[in-house]
């Protein structure tokens, strides 16, 4: 059975994300566990931007192949409650643990904030987030947040590769709408 040799890199990635108070009466984050064999996927890339023109069919198929969604899972925003979810890596006998965790007061100036872990174990960890090998992110809740994700780096069988959960605190429409309202300011 593969194992992964150590952890070579731990990557955190935070991106844009709404406050609590909106996303308590709006539906469920969804959020998704992923893994990516990280030189297939510079493999394809490279692959791609060598050829005159870009067989965009040909790349996706082939990203496909390396950047895989192992699990995805819906967290209700609540204070002080951690959501766990965990999904085996395919092709191994290891486990992809993921939480997520609401708070308040976390951070300065910050009513609400969240905190995502993920960790890679041989079994379910009933809270990445309490894990000490996990990767951790925390970021603010503001009305603007759309994306947050934590990643993790290590080898397989000697291969770069990285798994992580990213969570979408509103929806695509909400997203949309709100870059019209800033664009219409800024007019």
């Amino acid at each position: 059975m593969p194992k992964p040799s150590g952890v070579v890199f731990l990557a955190l990635a935070l991106l844009v994300v709404p406050g609590l108070a909106r996303a308590q009466d709006a539906p469920k984050h969804e959020c998704h566990v992923f893994a990516v064999d990280i030189a297939g996927e510079l493999a394809a890339m490279k692959e791609m931007l060598s050829r005159s023109e870009a067989d965009t069919k040909t790349y996706e198929a082939k990203l496909a192949l390396v950047d895989l969604t192992i699990g995805r899972f819906q967290v209700a925003p609540a204070l002080k409650a951690v959501t766990t979810e965990s999904y085996l890596l395919p092709g191994t006998d290891l486990v992809v643990s993921a939480s997520v965790l609401y708070t308040e007061r976390s951070l300065p100036l910050s009513k609400y904030a969240v905190t995502l872990a993920v960790v890679l174990a041989k079994g379910p960890v009933p809270n990445a987030i309490e894990d000490t090998g996990a990767a951790l992110a925390e970021t603010s809740l503001e009305p603007d947040t759309f994306i947050v994700s934590v990643r993790q780096r290590f080898l397989l069988e000697g291969k770069p590769w990285m798994v992580g959960v990213q969570c979408q605190m509103m929806t695509d429409e909400d997203r949309k709408r709100q870059i019209r309202e800033y664009q219409e300011k800024d007019l």
